[in-house]
């Protein structure tokens, strides 16, 4: 027999950060319907992250990119285990790019473990 409780209990699996796997450099892209040469460039991911953590990986690249680079018009796209960062800049060097989206990853971890915590 169930017998109702005041309290609520929430089950909080640990999730695993995820971390940059690697360049995709086959599947690198380039778009010219600009004057500018724009790059398409996906990365994989070490595992596919849930809809909560895909989102903050967005607003935190947004946030990133806008302090490292004023004029960095970038858009990213996070699927299965990939992102995707469409209008890269030519200027813009791989190391800096890895640089930028790591850095990004490592923040979005952070946010969902202290989410994590507070839901316990």
């Amino acid at each position: 027999m169930n017998i109702p409780t005041d309290s609520i209990k929430q089950l909080v699996l640990p999730n695993a950060s995820i971390k940059l796997s690697r360049l995709l450099i086959t599947e690198i892209s380039i778009e010219q319907d600009t004057p500018f040469v724009l790059y398409q460039v996906p990365f994989a991911l070490s595992t596919t992250p849930n809809r909560a953590w895909k989102e903050a990986l967005m607003v935190n690249w947004s946030s990133i990119s806008k302090l490292r680079n004023r004029a960095l018009k970038t858009i990213i796209w996070v699927y299965h285990n990939r992102v995707l960062i469409n209008n890269v800049p030519i200027e813009l060097f791989q190391e800096d790019l890895e640089k930028m989206l790591s850095s990004a990853i490592e923040m979005t971890n952070t946010q969902m473990s202290r989410k994590q915590k507070h839901a316990i």
